[in-house]
């Protein structure tokens, strides 16, 4: 009856199906392909015990959930993501059990438990974004729109023959999955591959757009140029077959928008906890404290929530260390258990939850783009004394006699104290790179404190406090104790690190003869620098300047070949200064900082060819593995507006009536198309760096 149904009129229980030519149209990816074609397929490390008879495991004794139950099964029929199994006929099959979760946004949601199903299964690590990638990534001043869409999940069809793993009876009746339902461990995965697919295009189409599952984040810096861009993305993800809750979506440009849990105020630089969260927040710490005992469950459940909240509030995490400590003063999980009763003692938990439920504490708001540092202090310490270096000035001290015993992680962390306040003066309202080669300094800062060592927390919180007091931004950076620990490295065990890669000489030289000669190298050490002035993440004495993050890179012509996992913030800093830099890079498009790379472009990129020696370290002794996986190109970036704007009104348009390229093969190393992105109706062009 439905391969008659109009396909905008399909349930949404596998619908991706009836769209498998416009997903052929913008990828080549055997396995999504597979999956809209033919239905996922679950791997498993054994095979998981089937049931030859059907074995009820939902029933429930209350009327109302029985009620409930039996309208979600119908439910999920109408909505084709299952499908009834007739027991005159039925084969073995796993069985498990279906319940019931409450939404967020109010109604129920069935989900199948199958946790023992899972205990089976291959679960691959994947990487998918997080709050922080994302908030890293937003602008201030930027407006945004967001998408939910229906029933993510369900749009995705299982294959015929692993439905029967999918079982549960209700009602005396068997039922089985035929789309991804919440609750397999591998659903995410599936999930997020699929929609990459479709992000990726949209990338290369130089839309900014991030991803979680069923919610999407648009987002430009012009309302104008939002709307439009907005449209582009409901148009594609409509013709992949997936249906769009418009009650959940906000399609009008804004600058004041929940997602993800946070509330971002881009017009103000900020994002905080919504208010929402905040009053719930409040609720429970006032239940809590009413409480004379609580179980360990609840107080781990109240750190969890203020966990969740912790990034965005400032100090927030330093002012959960006292709760945490004070959990395991009065529980030890090895030998008891999450029932086990925790005292509330107010004159030791009052002070720090207070502070939570304070308005100008938790809603200040953290800044979304913090002042790049311009000064590095340098903090050293050993079992005789300590010395600090900040801009040409030093300072040197030794301990007194009752700290002669103390771990070198104390003295290493009251070296850093030390020095913060005897250059304070100079300090105030600054941003600084701190640089220490101790890891665990390096870790209590970064992370407002920890739980191994209380005397530890109690001196991160008082040099976060001062950093606070004087509006000083810190950044915290871990320098190898050893200058040449880099070579030290290399020559010992000829062991790749996997942040130095050097590009082949010779290819390097045809980079500059086509755009010229760098005047600096931006990311590099005295083992792999391609220009004579370079800057090193570590301090060097044949360097230029340590930290190029933290120096301005205006008027500069230079080459940066970064780690990748710094390309955000890269190109981040290309676009806010006026330099123009030769970016080695990859073209991936599913990547969220792909539109970026897109839209700072001032030339053709120059595709990089794919040789054995292309990346190599400790002068050509280490190869990479796999430089064809990479996908390398050189990208001519600038941060001047009018440059681009030059060279994109070279570029061709996009063909009249084609309202958007299928660029199936334009990342492939073969080179089948050279077409790399979109910007506005502007082709973007590579070319090859040698003609053959």
């Amino acid at each position: 009856m439905y391969y008659k149904t109009p396909l905008s009129q399909l349930p949404v229980g596998g619908r991706l199906t009836h769209f498998l030519k416009k997903w052929i149209s913008i990828t080549s990816d055997c396995w999504v392909l597979s999956v809209i074609r033919g239905g996922l397929t679950l791997q498993f490390k054994e095979q998981p015990p089937l049931s030859p008879v059907p074995i009820p495991l939902s029933n429930t004794q209350d009327p109302q959930k029985f009620l409930l139950l039996s309208t979600e099964v119908e439910t999920l029929l109408t909505k084709r993501a299952v499908e009834e199994v007739p027991v005159s006929s039925i084969d073995p099959g796993f069985y498990s059990r279906l319940f019931l979760v409450s939404k967020k946004t109010g109604g129920m949601r069935p989900v199948i438990d199958l946790s023992i199903l899972n205990s089976y299964m291959i679960i691959p690590h994947f990487k998918m974004e997080t709050n922080r990638s994302i908030r890293a990534s937003i602008l201030p001043g930027m407006w945004t729109t967001s998408l939910d869409l229906t029933d993510a999940y369900f749009h995705v069809p299982v294959c015929h023959s692993y439905r029967k793993f999918l079982r549960f009876v209700w009602n005396k009746r068997v039922y089985q999955f035929r789309a991804l339902p919440f609750g397999l461990s591998t659903a995410p995965l599936a999930f997020t591959k699929l929609m990459q697919v479709a992000i990726a295009h949209l990338h290369s189409q130089a839309i900014q757009i991030h991803s979680y599952l069923d919610d999407s984040l648009i987002k430009e810096l012009s309302p104008e140029k939002l709307y439009l861009n907005t449209d582009v993305v409901i148009r594609l993800l409509l013709s992949l077959g997936f249906l769009i809750s418009w009650k959940k979506s906000d399609l009008i440009p804004s600058q004041d928008f929940i997602f993800l849990g946070e509330h971002y105020l881009t017009h103000q630089c900020i994002v905080r906890p919504p208010q929402e969260k905040f009053q719930n927040l409040c609720s429970k710490i006032h239940l809590f404290l009413s409480q004379k005992t609580v179980t360990a469950r609840q107080f781990s459940q109240l750190l969890g929530l203020l966990n969740s909240l912790a990034d965005v509030v400032p100090l927030g995490r330093l002012h959960i260390r006292p709760l945490q400590f004070y959990l395991h003063q009065h529980w030890l999980p090895a030998t008891q258990n999450w029932e086990f009763p925790v005292p509330i003692i107010h004159q030791e938990l009052c002070p720090h939850l207070v502070w939570w439920t304070s308005q100008a504490n938790v809603l200040r708001g953290q800044l979304l783009s913090s002042p790049v540092p311009n000064q590095t202090l340098f903090t050293d310490a050993s079992n005789l004394g300590w010395g600090a270096y900040l801009e040409g000035l030093s300072v040197s001290g030794v301990w007194t006699p009752d700290l002669l015993k103390e771990h070198i992680n104390i003295l290493e962390m009251k070296a850093v104290l030390l020095a913060l306040s005897h250059f304070q003066s100079l300090l105030q309202n600054k941003s600084l790179v701190l640089a220490t080669d101790n890891t665990t300094v390096v870790a209590y800062l970064r992370n407002q404190g920890g739980t191994h060592c209380y005397e530890l927390y109690l001196l991160a919180r008082e040099i976060l406090l001062l950093c606070n007091q004087l509006h000083l931004q810190i950044v915290v950076r871990h320098v190898p104790g050893k200058l040449n620990v880099l070579a030290d490295a290399l020559s010992r065990t000829l062991t790749p690190v996997n942040t130095e890669w050097e590009l082949l000489q010779s290819v390097f030289q045809a980079i500059t003869l086509q755009w010229g000669s760098p005047h600096v190298d931006l990311f590099a050490t005295s083992l792999n620098y391609k220009i004579q002035v370079f800057m090193s993440p570590v301090p060097d004495p044949k360097a230029y300047a340590v930290d190029c993050m933290s120096v301005p890179w205006d008027g500069m012509f230079a080459y940066a070949f970064p780690p990748f996992r710094f390309l955000s913030q890269v190109l981040r800093k290309i676009s806010a200064e006026q330099g123009l830099i030769i970016l080695i890079a990859p073209a991936w498009p599913k990547q969220a900082w792909f539109p970026d790379l897109l839209h700072l472009s001032c030339a053709r990129p120059l595709v990089l060819p794919v040789r054995h020696n292309l990346l190599s370290q400790f002068k050509g002794k280490i190869l990479h593995p796999n430089p064809e996986k990479l996908h390398l190109f050189a990208w001519l970036l600038s941060g001047i507006a009018s440059r681009r704007e030059v060279f994109l009104n070279a570029q061709p348009d996009i063909s009249p009536g084609q309202s958007e390229i299928p660029l199936t093969s334009s990342m492939m190393p073969s080179g089948l198309s050279s077409v790399v992105g979109v910007v506005g109706r502007k082709l973007i062009l590579s070319k090859f760096l040698y003609n053959n």
